[in-house]
């Protein structure tokens, strides 16, 4: 019961917290999303992946899959009309619209990500590179992409928390036409 308590108090904080600018890396990806990653795409167990026998140690194989996965992501976020630069600036203004969601089980899905959001309001773009742990998502209006964050930052999606922070502003090189929903 008293661990329930510091749990929630715990998650109180984060939350409160996460109304702040920017709280991590942006292409951060977890250790454990690598190992998946890289074992669905070299068809190896995971065990094989994590094995330190060989040239290389399990922290050189981990550091060289993460980078993998990273340029992979920045070309399809660039393809998807994101710009990287806006990442870049410190102390840029943050959109009231559209959030950037991390920690995302690796291999999740756009679609899964449009239905978790849009209980609380209309959706613009929704882009998930393939990898599936990094994703932005966009609102149509301001109130609701405030309600969406304040109920999802740091809840739990399948096994992980989501870390959500508010995207800079201009991160999309073009306004929402309209015409697109969702960008797969």
């Amino acid at each position: 019961m008293q661990r329930d308590r510091v749990s929630r108090r715990s998650n109180r904080r984060k939350r409160r917290d996460c109304r702040a600018g920017h709280n991590w890396n942006t292409l951060f990806i977890g250790s454990g999303a690598v190992v998946d990653l890289m074992s669905e795409k070299y068809n190896r167990s995971k065990q094989e992946i994590l094995n330190s026998e060989g040239k290389q140690s399990v922290a050189v194989n981990l550091a060289l899959g993460e980078t993998q996965i990273v340029d992979e992501t920045k070309r399809f976020l660039e393809d998807s009309g994101i710009s990287l630069d806006a990442f870049t600036t410190s102390n840029i203004k943050r959109s009231n619209t559209v959030i950037l969601v991390k920690n995302l089980p690796a291999k999740t899905t756009a679609q899964e990500l449009s239905q978790l959001f849009c209980r609380y309001g209309e959706l613009g773009r929704v882009v998930l590179p393939p990898a599936g742990v990094t994703g932005v998502v966009e609102y149509l209006d301001p109130s609701e992409a405030r309600k969406g964050f304040k109920n999802l930052a740091y809840s739990k999606f399948k096994y992980l928390p989501l870390y959500l922070e508010w995207a800079p502003l201009n991160v999309f090189r073009s306004e929402f036409s309209g015409n697109l929903h969702q960008t797969w």
